[in-house]
Formats: C-alpha cells, sequence, structure tokens
C-alpha cells in the first residue's frame, strides 16, 4: 500500500511539474536543497505518504462513532480534506485557489485508487442456527 501511494505521488508530481497542473509550482520548490530525480525532490512522495495516512488515521477517529450509511465516502471527503489542509499550510497560500484545488483533487484520486488496500476484510462470522 505504501508503495502505491509513493508511485502515484510521483506521477501526481512529475505531472504538475511538466504542466504545472493540477497545483502551481509543485512541492518540489519547497525541497531546493534536495537532490532530485527528474527534477523532483525525493521528499515529495513521502510527505504524500505521511499526509494521507495520518489524515485518515484522524478521520477514521472523527467517524467512529457515526453511522454507516456515509461512512466510505465521509471517510475519504475528511481526508483528503484534511491533507489538503496540511498541504496549504506547508506550502503556503502564493496560488490559494489552484493549490486547493489540486491538492483536494489529488489526495482523492489517490485514495479512490487505495481504497481496496485501505479496507479491513474481516471474514464475517455465519450464523448456523436454523
Amino acid at each position: 500500500m505504501t508503495f502505491l501511494i509513493v508511485a502515484l505521488s510521483i506521477i501526481v508530481e512529475l505531472f504538475a511539474l511538466r504542466t504545472g497542473f493540477p497545483f502551481s509550482p509543485g512541492i518540489s520548490a519547497l525541497f531546493h536543497d534536495a537532490r532530485t530525480v527528474a527534477g523532483m525532490a525525493w521528499p515529495v512522495p513521502l510527505l504524500w505518504l505521511v499526509l494521507l495516512l495520518n489524515a485518515r488515521s484522524l478521520a477514521k477517529l472523527l467517524f467512529k462513532n457515526c453511522g454507516q450509511k456515509f461512512y466510505g465516502t465521509g471517510l475519504g471527503l475528511i481526508t483528503a480534506a484534511l491533507t489538503t489542509a496540511a498541504m496549504l499550510v506547508i506550502v503556503g497560500g502564493e496560488h490559494f485557489a489552484k493549490n486547493l484545488l489540486g491538492f483536494f483533487l489529488t489526495s482523492l484520486v489517490i485514495l479512490v485508487c487505495l481504497t481496496p488496500w485501505l479496507i479491513k476484510k474481516k471474514p464475517v462470522a455465519s450464523d448456523t442456527r436454523s
């Protein structure tokens, strides 16, 4: 799972460096002293990994006692919002509107791709009493 988060964040960041979309100037600009791989600073995928997993853990704590009706959707949206807020604090708000939408959509795309691996798969005990 961590490999998938890192791989997807590398793809998104390289795309952002080449095109300027989904967020401007890219997070790699913060790590200008770090070694680069294809123009991207190596700490960037680790930053996405840490922020996404911690935001998801916090969102799970917030949704612990809520009903199951919108649990998955709410968990994804809250995780994306928390990740976006943390990224905006780290990057700063120079291009606030473009970065806001870009970070939110990037978080959602990564979470949608990872959802099958993030769900706990427990066997349900069947009732054998008939």
